[in-house]
């Protein structure tokens, strides 16, 4: 399914392609003039949109008359009937007036913001964009979900499904109706699909498979359910594995899907033993992602071997977990200078204050009289005294240099044997944090937080993992078999949740946790806060610096939505990135390597 999505709003078009990607390709556009071209262009290529959705409210030519124009389009080339787009109209108001003149142009439906992903599904059904009445398995065991009545979706016998050889035969359990529909129109991208609405008759729909020797590959098992939660639907099943002697390895690849990103929520799907997780909302791309990973995890081609590698991984990633979430195992801690230093910033204290504290710290009293005497700050005469280089310095400034100091100790704490992933991520979370302090300042943002520092704390969930990793294998917990290395690349996927509840552990603001957790998925936030924007613009750049292109002129920077969103043009990240590689030429004199 193909959509174009149509709103002058940056975080609403955000918003909706996260809903919408969930079943297929999503083009987007600003302004009516953008969609024309967007539109004409599908109709060019061959491939035209299944559906449009199209804001009522925009300046220019609103969605009413937009509506109009891609009408008159589909009539001059000969585009109605079969090839016609589905339109759904968006709107913050239900007016009457404007929903009444919006059907009379020609619009299929309506949807009021903020846009839901069950009400869409429902939407899409009622449309024929996607299956619905032919979905459902019947019975007793498949109430409606919540909210469904006269209008929702129904409910009737799933028709038997030949399997093609050697295609996957995938079964999804889930109580809730709309995310079944959602979870299917996903899969069915990559085999063929059961549905069950509870426990009781995914177990038998599991059993009935094995029976019948058309086993399931795969199985998508909501963790939350009634009567039967996905623990016990996953215990039932390897029980009945065991009972047909199905060797292990070769069983079905049992993924969890859960609403919640919580540490303890994930832990209860690892320890349950299940062989990967998935949060909602999910994408057609994260569940890409995830089966690529399941069947990728061991390159031999050899079921049973692998099985074996993929349940190790699933043990490992329930240990580092447990470890997270748990107190047998020391975490990293902030050094106690750094929260005495937080404190009486909060206070109000002045420099005399700051002072008294920093200077029973030799190391961190010497390091802030070499930054304060160093090309940034140098004025006209060498400073000498604690106080005058706090004074010359200013608070944020000493904020930001401790705060540096205590994140580079933690660093040095991993074992030598990570030195060169170590050293990459102080090089990306430094230069992350200069690009954000720039940046922010460019664009004349006033964060709530500290950009600095949201940059330098972006990647601290890899660095936890690492040093959770690191006590792991010296304990010998998990073998010598596995390397250090592709255990830090498998688990590395994780680092933003490992990192946010860190975070919350140190009693991090919520600005930096929200940062933290949605960098790589920002659309996924529940609202897109000018910190996420800048951190996530941030890391791009940090991340193309030193290519072949300079950033300026990198295509893929230059379209990314936190780009749009912060206006930055090329000019701006021209004077962005060359700022920020003076300030790390800078800072190399004052800290040189980690090893």
């Amino acid at each position: 399914m193909k959509t174009l999505i149509v709103d002058d709003d940056f975080i609403c078009r955000a918003k909706m392609t996260a809903v919408m990607e969930s079943f297929g390709e999503c083009r987007t556009a600003e302004d009516a003039h953008a969609a024309i071209g967007l539109y004409n262009e599908s109709l060019n290529r061959g491939v035209p949109f299944d559906v449009v959705t199209l804001d009522i409210a925009m300046p220019g030519m609103d969605g009413k008359e937009l509506l109009h124009a891609i009408r008159e389009i589909q009539v001059n080339r000969g585009e109605k009937g079969e090839r016609e787009p589905k339109i759904i109209m968006v709107t913050g108001h239900p007016d009457r007036d404007n929903l009444v003149a919006s059907f009379r142009a020609g619009c299929d439906d309506f949807i009021v913001k903020p846009v839901s992903m069950e009400i869409m599904v429902q939407k899409l059904v009622k449309l024929g964009v996607i299956g619905g009445p032919t979905m459902e398995p019947a019975g007793p065991e498949a109430p409606p979900g919540p909210g469904e009545g006269s209008d929702s979706l129904p409910a009737s016998p799933l028709p038997e499904v030949e399997d093609g050889e050697g295609e996957r035969k995938i079964l999804i359990v889930d109580d809730d109706h709309a995310s079944r529909i959602k979870m299917k129109v996903i899969m069915d991208h990559f085999g063929s699909c059961t549905l069950a609405a509870s426990g009781n008759e995914a177990v038998e729909a599991f059993r009935e498979a094995l029976l019948s020797g058309r086993p399931h590959g795969y199985v998508m098992l909501d963790l939350d359910m009634p009567v039967m939660d996905g623990r016990e639907v996953l215990t039932r099943m390897r029980e009945i594995e065991a009972e047909f002697k199905v060797r292990g390895g070769e069983g079905a690849l049992i993924m969890m899907v859960t609403g919640h990103s919580r540490a303890g929520d994930i832990a209860r799907c690892l320890e349950a033993g299940c062989d990967e997780y998935i949060v909602k909302p999910f994408t057609l791309k994260t569940v890409e992602e995830k089966m690529s990973g399941l069947e990728s995890r061991d390159g031999t081609g050899e079921k049973g071997r692998a099985g074996g590698v993929r349940k190790k991984i699933s043990r490992m990633i329930g240990d580092v977990y447990r470890t997270l979430h748990g107190k047998e195992t020391p975490l990293p801690m902030l050094p106690e200078i750094n929260l005495k230093l937080s404190a009486l910033i909060r206070k109000g204290a002045d420099i005399k204050e700051l002072s008294e504290l920093l200077k029973n710290d030799l190391s961190i009293a010497s390091h802030l009289m070499k930054i304060a005497n160093s090309a940034w700050y140098r004025g006209t005469e060498k400073i000498t005294s604690l106080d005058d280089a706090l004074t010359r310095l200013g608070i944020t400034e000493i904020r930001r240099q401790v705060e540096l100091l205590g994140n580079r100790n933690l660093y040095d704490s991993i074992d030598d044997r990570f030195a060169r992933i170590v050293d990459g991520l102080w090089n990306h979370s430094l230069t992350c944090a200069n690009a954000a302090a720039v940046t922010a300042w460019m664009a004349n943002e006033n964060l709530t937080a500290d950009p600095f520092m949201l940059g330098l704390t972006h990647d601290i969930g890899k660095l936890v993992l690492l040093s959770i990793i690191d006590k792991m294998e010296k304990t010998g917990a998990w073998g010598r078999d596995v390397p250090g290395e592709s255990i830090y690349r498998l688990l590395s996927e994780y680092h933003p949740r490992f990192g946010a509840t860190l975070l919350e552990r140190w009693k991090f603001p919520k600005s930096f946790i929200t940062t933290v957790l949605y960098q790589e998925t920002p659309g996924e936030a529940e609202s897109l806060t000018r910190e996420l924007l800048v951190v996530v613009f941030s890391n791009a750049l940090a991340e193309s610096m030193g290519g072949e292109l300079p950033p300026e002129r990198n295509e893929a920077l230059l379209k990314l939505d936190s780009t749009v969103a912060l206006e930055l043009t090329p000019e701006m990240i021209g004077g962005i990135s060359g700022e920020v590689e003076r300030r790390m030429e800078a800072l190399k004199t004052l800290f040189g390597n980690l090893r």
